[in-house]
């Protein structure tokens, strides 16, 4: 099986983009937690001078959260995959691809509702809000194709080595379970 990626990409080998992209997810996901906190700071505030229905800014609040927490999940998995990297764990490695892609679709689709209900007040979300949503919609893909390419080829050199392996009675065993992939799991 030859991976498309397999010789790198802007002179980068999958496994150092597998390292550079986890610093990026690490960078991108605090920066929007910070931003995210500063959003919700200003939309507890405007709605003291909000008039109405009490139902929808609690909604709204709902989103904020839910964005914080998704975020927060995302930190700690970004964490893991960078262990999973240095472990060469590729059920860490390719979970985490999975994750931040749900994550990414979550993203806009919660941002989108947030939009409609920030619309239903009289309120808009910021073009910074939006901005950076897109960004990292947009970033994402790059470095996850990095990702997924080493996550590939560590569970190829598994498989091909794992014949090898199994000669050796004490490191044969049926579950290969790290710490990575247990904490990767349980998190799901």
């Amino acid at each position: 099986m030859k991976l498309l990626l397999s010789s790198g990409l802007c002179g980068m080998t999958p496994y150092q983009g597998s390292i550079v992209g986890g610093l990026y997810f690490l960078m991108v996901g605090v920066m929007q937690m910070v931003f995210e906190f500063g959003h919700l700071r200003t939309a507890k505030e405007s709605t003291n001078n909000i008039t109405g229905s009490q139902l929808l800014p609690q909604v709204c609040f709902g989103y904020y959260y839910s964005l914080l927490i998704l975020g927060g999940i995302t930190l700690l998995l970004t964490l893991c995959m960078l262990g999973a990297v240095w472990a060469h764990q590729h059920v860490g490695i390719l979970g985490f691809a999975v994750w931040l892609t749900l994550y990414d679709v979550i993203l806009l689709v919660v941002t989108c509702l947030l939009q409609r209900q920030m619309q239903a007040l009289g309120l808009e979300l910021s073009v910074l809000e939006w901005y950076g949503v897109i960004c990292r919609v947009m970033g994402d893909p790059f470095w996850l194709a990095l990702v997924i390419t080493h996550g590939l080829e560590v569970q190829i050199e598994r498989h091909r080595l794992g014949t090898r392996q199994r000669k050796d009675p004490n490191r044969h065993r049926k579950y290969n379970m790290s710490i990575f992939n247990v904490v990767f799991f349980v998190l799901l």
